[in-house]
């Protein structure tokens, strides 16, 4: 899969396969908070994008970066330690900065597996930390669902994370986000 084009205004990337998805920037950043931070951590990840080529993910050392929309929206970036485990870590903003980072526990067998791709479920544990808001601390449990595409290094991914906080007023949300992420060669 190459990237084929990007344009800085009205940009659109087009990854070509055997199939062509493509995703206009325009209406992505129409739709996130925070304009300016989104616009550069979207030109980032389609620059990184750009020069390095795909491999197949699930591996230890594979590394992917992508977009995660929902509470936060960000970046997010996911690192293999090995087949079923792996390290998950994400920058975004709701009205204020989040961090979070998560260990990821992968079942490749939980669901039946679709004749094109895979379908992991996975769950794991985490932290949040909104500097922003007087260092703002929480713990994290995630549960998510991802699709592999058969042929693309990418992954689409859905989550579910219950957030325990721990200091200032304590007290529990749930948040929930979806995105994608790219695997690169060689990343690692």
């Amino acid at each position: 899969m190459n990237i084929t084009y990007i344009r800085a205004y009205n940009s659109v990337l087009s990854l070509n396969a055997r199939k062509e998805y493509s995703i206009s920037t325009d209406t992505l950043l129409r739709s996130c908070p925070g304009d300016k931070p989104m616009k550069t951590l979207l030109v980032l990840v389609c620059v990184l994008a750009y020069g390095v080529s795909p491999l197949r993910a699930q591996k230890a050392g594979d590394a992917g970066a992508g977009i995660v929309f929902g509470n936060p929206t960000g970046s997010t970036a996911k690192f293999w330690l090995n087949s079923s485990r792996a390290l998950n870590i994400s920058v975004g903003f709701n009205t204020k900065l989040a961090l979070y980072g998560d260990y990821l526990w992968h079942s490749w067998k939980a669901l039946p597996q679709p004749s094109k791709g895979r379908l992991p479920v996975y769950l794991g544990l985490g932290a949040k930390i909104m500097p922003s808001s007087s260092n703002e601390f929480g713990l994290r449990a995630v549960a998510g669902i991802a699709y592999w595409l058969p042929r693309d290094p990418l992954e689409i991914f859905l989550e579910a994370v219950p957030v325990l906080r721990l200091f200032h007023g304590g007290g529990a949300g749930l948040e929930a986000s979806a995105g994608l992420r790219y695997y690169f060669k060689g990343a690692l």
